[in-house]
């Protein structure tokens, strides 16, 4: 049996906007990628993108406030990765893992190779 909507499960800080229960928006598995987008973003940081002091702020902050930058931290193209991982809307979005993985992919080889990631399109592979 699913829990009521006033009940919020899991934890606040990976929750994607549609998860709150706050919009009325399905959840999918564009949701977990919403999860990795923060996952990945505290693992480039060291920091959560969003920070709230309790359960109705983090609700407010998933749906309401943007994730600070940071192009000034790691490359460009890695930085664009985090903030379409991390859109409030889920058509904005990567839409598969396979699309995520693809642009990773070109990252990874274009570090490799040239010790620099030059600017591509996001989601070229990225087909829901």
């Amino acid at each position: 049996m699913a829990a009521p909507p006033e009940i919020i499960a899991g934890t606040l800080a990976y929750m994607a906007p549609e998860q709150t229960g706050r919009i009325n928006r399905s959840i999918d598995t564009r949701s977990d990628l919403y999860s990795l987008g923060v996952t990945l973003y505290q693992a480039l940081t060291g920091r959560l993108p969003l920070a709230a002091a309790d359960a109705m702020e983090w609700v407010h902050c998933q749906i309401a406030r943007q994730p600070e930058p940071i192009d000034e931290e790691i490359p460009a193209q890695l930085s664009a990765i985090m903030t379409r991982l991390l859109a409030k809307t889920v058509e904005e979005r990567y839409q598969t893992a396979v699309g995520l993985e693809a642009d990773l992919r070109r990252c990874l080889a274009e570090w490799e190779t040239q010790s620099h990631i030059a600017p591509f399109p996001l989601g070229k592979h990225d087909c829901p």
